[in-house]
This record gives C-alpha cells, structure tokens and sequence, in this order.
C-alpha cells in the first residue's frame, strides 16, 4: 500500500470518494440552476449566460432529432476555442448522443480517417475547415447526413483574425439557428435520466504512434472528472477559467470547459491560442484559473507587454507534456503562483494524478533522475507501478504507470484487440514510465516507446531534456535517438534558442558535469522550431 502522510492535510475530506455527477449534462443543468443568468462564456466580451446556452443548445437537439439524430449517435465539432463548440456538447447529450471533437488543425485526409473510423450522424464545422478540409475529401469518404457551418467571426468582431466567410451559400448556419428567438428549447434526455455508463464523449489521440484511436468516455467519467478542479486547484463557485488549451483536447475539454460548468463560473475563450491576445484577454477578465502545457506558459512569459497582468491568478494548472522542474519556477516568477503539476491521459479522461493547492509549493524533485512529481492520485484513483515481471513496484523502483479510476474510458472506438491491451481488470497501462516516492508523489520518466539504447544503456529523454532546459540557453529542447552503427542509437538534441543563438559547446560541457557520459548528447542541432501536437506537446521528431 502506497503511503498517503499528505491525506492529513485535510482529515475531514474522503480522497476515496470523488464528488459524483451522474453525467456532464447534470454538471451543466445544476450550473443553470444555481446561476441562469450568470455568464457561461465571455468570447472577447460578448458574454453568454447560462439560460441562453440552454437555449440555444436545446435548439440544436432539437434540429439534430428533426434531422434523424437517435440516441448513441455521434455529433462531430470541428472548431476552434469558441462558444459553440460549448453549445454543441451540450446539444449532443440533450439529443442523446456523444460529442466528437475534431481538431480543427486536421488536414484532407486526418479529417477522412475519423469520420470513416467514428461515422459522426452530424457535423459541425468552421467555414475555413469547411473550405480546406471537408470539401478536399475523397468522393469515397462516409460523411454525415447534417452539416453545420459555424461562424467564429460572428461573435468575436474584428478582436479575432478568423478567415472571413465565403460567398457561396451553405447547407445550414449554425449561427442562424441557435440565435433564433423561436422554437422550443427541446430536451430529450436530462441529467437524472441519462445512463451513466452510456458514451459522453469520443475524444481521438494525437496520433504519435500511428493511426488515431477514439477514447470512448462515459456520461458519469465525464461527470467525475468535471468534479476534480474545484478541490485540487482550491477554485469557488463562479470563478473565471481561461480556456488556454485547446478545448477540443482533452486537458482544454476536461480540466477547463467542464471545471466551469462544475463551478457555475465564467469560461473566457479566445479562438486560438496567440501569446499577445492572450495577454490581452487576460488583463480584461481577470481569469482565477486556467491550464495548458509549459510551450503556452512559456509563450506567454516570452509575449513582452505587460506581463503583471499575469498575477490575476489564484490557481495554474500544468500538464499535458512533461514539465522541467526549471520551468516551474520561471512561472513562479512570473505568475506570483507556483503551477500545479499534474498527469493524465486521454484515455483515462483527463488528469487522475494532481498536486493539491496545499502543496504546490513544495512539489518536490527527485534527487537522482531530477524529476519533477508529477502529483498524487486523485479521489477514487489507484495509481501503481508495474515491474517488467508484472508485479507491483514499491517505492522509486522505475516501471509502468498503471491506473485504476472511475474516468477511465470504456473502450476504444472500434479497436477490440487495442481495448484489451491497454483496459486490463487491475487497471489502465498508461504506456508511461514513472516511479513514486515514499511519500506517495508520483514521477514522470517517459514514455515507454522513446527510450533510447546507447550502446547498451537505456536513456530516457526527459533526463537529458530537463538538463539542457537547466542550462538556460533553450526556449524548448527534444531529445531523440538516431541511428549508429556502433552504438546503435546515438543521443541527438534539437534545441530552439532562448535568444539570439546557444554555444553549442558550452552546452555540452554543461551536459558533460550534470549527466552520466553515455547520456551526453552526441549532436546538439540549433532550429526555429520544434514539432508540437495540437496539445502544445513537443514532439521528438526530427525537423
């Protein structure tokens, strides 16, 4: 049994038992129960209340049912941060079917494998992906029966550089319909009658090891995990969130839209994500919270402009790629808050593994690897290391992260054989290495797929990463393995400079005293820019 000593902290509270939601529609109804005319979303100043994204969700259902939608049928959002993407969610569990976010970012053919893999009843879709995407498609590929264009630019004025809208007429405008005065606000399903157990949402992963797959999250997962901000990052009913990830994201999905809805508070969404804007929209609004991966906190803090402005938060919550323990306290001083580290995946539903708002400030850093703790397992999770003999890890020995929580997924879209190797009766395989310490924080090492075999050695890349990042001499570092004849795989880094250039052979002394010698990288290539998925994680790709 894992020690727990940090349960003291608060004996009153049950870290066992989450707060339960039957659904995310129930999340959403008693957020229009307590707040109606309360805003929901600010999107560059024009707020919407709660009444009225009930409103103009129950509008949508209503269509989608017209149109033949049944329950389980899947409603697809291909959009940027934007208030109909909010909407659409809820419109799809009003009609009794799942939501589909879909990155607006997806090319021709992205778009075709997941509606050919998830065959959406509806889609609906900004105009310029509508334009670049949709209508590139193969003749062969499945598409729905009824399509919405959403219109960004609609809400946001001329405060947000979206395409503009193209002269030929459309199938239907999204628009047009929510904003109607008539009609009745139709509701199929409501949160006490919805089966917990039945698909909420299918979210597909960035695909960095093949072929895209769609998590498949329940009604009540997506209720449970909508519960975990309030307590971790110490938020109140009605504070402001910030959507700084991409909302079509899990950690953006979960950990921002759903926090929101959970606190009855005011979701602040700014299109897409662009450092000055941001800074912007922050001195306007006055966020408590929001969360994103370190890229954004470090696009932010390198913006310029008034960067006092970033004080306004209570709470920052730091995940979705690994977090150099450097970068923490550069966010410290900027922020005047140390950042909440925190773990999850996809397929578990969002983050399971969090630092508490108690004890942020003493996240601690393991000697050895020079990790940073990733968190502690939240209420109702178990969280485990697997040994390579499949036996349970005790303490700081390294293995796979293995999780048991009430928001994992039910399955794999259409994957059976992929479902059974990764959903096992003692829990999840994350495909993650990691350790935990005798005081219960979890580590991060890898993943398991990146390690490195130099010359007999594993190497995993986060070490080196967060060395190099230790230096001072990099915005952002990736560490990959190339091949050699002799050792196998040779250590390569590609590094974007934090200004002007880095002194290559400085850097590699600095390697050389803080790392073991088969560790050093064997070639440091300085380049503009580093791959990143839609989630701002970087890559370990050649560029």
């Amino acid at each position: 049994m894992i020690n727990r000593p940090w349960m003291k902290l608060r004996p009153d509270f049950d870290w066992r038992v989450p707060h339960v939601f039957a659904s995310g529609l129930a999340v959403f109804q008693a957020a229009l129960e307590r707040s109606p005319d309360g805003t929901a979303v600010d999107y560059f100043g024009r707020e919407i209340s709660y009444a009225q994204i009930d409103a103009m969700s129950g509008r949508l259902a209503q269509r989608l049912i017209a149109r033949g939608f049944a329950q389980g049928d899947r409603l697809a959002a291909m959009m940027q941060n934007i208030p109909e993407f909010v909407i659409a969610m809820i419109a799809a569990w009003k009609a009794g079917g799942a939501f589909l976010p879909i990155s607006p970012m997806n090319t021709a053919r992205e778009l075709s494998i997941i509606l050919n893999d998830a065959r959406p009843s509806a889609l609906i879709i900004e105009r310029a992906n509508h334009s670049a995407s949709y209508q590139k498609m193969e003749r062969s590929v499945w598409r729905p029966t009824t399509l919405f264009l959403a219109d960004a630019f609609s809400h946001a004025g001329a405060e947000v550089a979206v395409p503009a809208a193209p002269a030929e007429l459309v199938p239907e405008s999204l628009l047009e319909l929510i904003s109607a005065e008539h009609g009745d606000a139709l509701v199929q399903l409501d949160g006490g009658s919805i089966d917990p157990q039945d698909d909420a949402l299918l979210v597909y992963t960035s695909g960095t090891t093949g072929v895209p797959k769609a998590a498949v999250i329940s009604h009540s997962a997506t209720g449970i995990g909508a519960s975990y901000g309030a307590d971790i990052y110490g938020l109140a009913n009605g504070d402001t969130v910030l959507a700084l990830a991409p909302v079509f994201h899990m950690t953006g999905l979960m950990t921002t839209v759903m926090t929101s809805l959970f606190l009855s508070g005011k979701l602040v969404m700014a299109y897409r994500f662009n450092p000055a804007t941001y800074i912007d929209v922050i001195a306007r609004t006055k966020p408590a919270f929001t969360a994103g991966p370190p890229t954004a906190f470090m696009a932010l803090m390198q913006a310029g402009g008034d960067l006092a402005t970033l004080g306004c938060f209570k709470s920052i919550g730091l995940g979705g790629a690994p977090v150099p323990p450097t970068i923490l306290g550069e966010i410290k001083a900027a922020f005047g808050i140390a950042a909440q580290t925190g773990y999850g995946m996809t397929e578990t539903g969002g983050a399971t593994i969090l630092t508490p708002i108690e004890l942020r400030d003493i996240t601690p850093v393991d000697p050895q690897s020079g990790a940073l703790a990733i968190g502690i397992p939240c209420a109702g999770v178990d969280a485990w290391i697997l040994n390579d003999d499949g036996t349970r890890a005790g303490p700081r020995e390294i293995g796979e992260i293995v999780l048991q929580t009430p928001t994992n997924m039910n399955r794999y879209w259409n994957r059976t054989e992929q479902t059974g190797e990764t959903l096992r009766p003692d829990g999840l395989r994350s495909g993650d290495v990691g350790f935990y310490d005798e005081d219960g924080w979890f580590y991060l090492v890898d993943r398991k797929k990146d390690v490195i075999i130099a010359g007999g050695y594993k190497v995993w890349p986060r070490e080196v990463e967060d060395v190099i990042y230790a230096s001072g001499q990099v915005l952002e570092v990736a560490v990959i393995g190339i091949q050699d004849p002799y050792r196998g795989e040779m250590i390569k880094a590609l590094v974007v400079p934090r200004s002007g250039t880095v002194d290559t052979d400085e850097l590699l002394r600095f390697c050389r005293a803080n790392l073991s010698a088969y560790k050093v990288p064997r070639e440091i290539e300085v380049v503009e820019r580093l791959e990143k998925t839609v989630s701002g994680k970087i890559r370990r790709v050649a560029v």
